[in-house]
């Protein structure tokens, strides 16, 4: 019987299985939403509810990602909301990243790490915020910056246990992509990130069913974020995506701090 430890006393893998479902469905949802992988909601479960190690952590949540964001790709698809040239690039330059990642990781403090990428979050929620801006206010130079946004997510991936559509859905919202097209797009590369730092993982049998309990939940909620987000109109939805950013990059600053006094 697997069993995880939880703040003190261990938990049977009965009672997790249904917390990870529920975490796994809310995660779906909002990554069908926002164009992300949902790794910011899984990560911390795992880590500080569950009592993962970091490494642990982030292995499940991609593993999650693997399997559920493929769903939340075909409905966007479905709706005509991918850019499949752009995605395409996201995805080479992302391979990039997790490559970097992988080298990285032991080199830089994570601290570090979380405290630019919680600014480089508060200044894309700030643009969004804008109408004025929301639209054509950052040029694409050719090919580069769609390849450099994918590196950056790629690195995200292989660091947080994210998808790295944090950084690429309002990147392409700001470039003048759709805000919906942003979305569907972003998900590709959240997947194909996601599914290459999930092959350079080391698994156990604990970490891999619970990443395999937060897919099946992500599965019922990706259909959910989908529909819901294509309900919306495209300003209501960059201020979702706005506020969304503000309050992850609070909680990624307050992380970083946490990590910076335990030092």
């Amino acid at each position: 019987m697997l069993a995880v430890q939880c703040c003190v006393e261990p938990v049977t893998w009965e009672v997790v299985f249904p917390i990870l479902l529920a975490v796994g469905l809310a995660a779906g949802i909002i990554s069908a939403f926002m164009g992300i992988g949902g790794g910011l909601i899984m990560v911390p479960v795992l880590h500080y509810g569950l009592d993962l190690a970091w490494g642990e952590a982030t292995a499940a949540s991609l593993l999650a990602i693997t399997i559920q964001v493929p769903l939340g790709i075909w409905h966007h698809h479905k709706r005509r909301a991918v850019d499949w040239r752009r995605a395409a690039l996201l995805v080479i330059g992302g391979a990039a990243g997790v490559a970097v990642g992988m080298w990285s990781m032991s080199a830089i403090p994570v601290t570090i790490f979380k405290v630019l990428f919680a600014g480089i979050l508060a200044l894309a929620a700030y643009r969004l915020w804008q109408p004025s801006r929301v639209v054509g206010s950052v040029r694409w130079q050719g090919n580069f910056v769609p390849l450099t946004l994918g590196v950056v997510a790629g690195v995200l991936s292989r660091w947080l246990g994210i998808g790295g559509g944090l950084i690429t859905t309002p990147a392409l919202v700001l470039s003048g992509v759709a805000v919906h097209a942003a979305i569907g797009t972003s998900l590709v590369a959240v997947w194909t990130n996601a599914a290459l730092a999930t092959a350079f993982f080391a698994w156990g049998p604990g970490v891999f069913f619970a990443g395999l309990a937060l897919g099946l939940g992500g599965l019922a909620g990706a259909p959910i974020g989908a529909r819901l987000v294509h309900s919306l109109s495209p300003r209501r939805v960059s201020a979702v995506l706005a506020w969304g950013l503000i309050v992850v990059a609070i909680a990624m600053a307050f992380d970083a701090l946490r990590g910076a006094q335990a030092a």
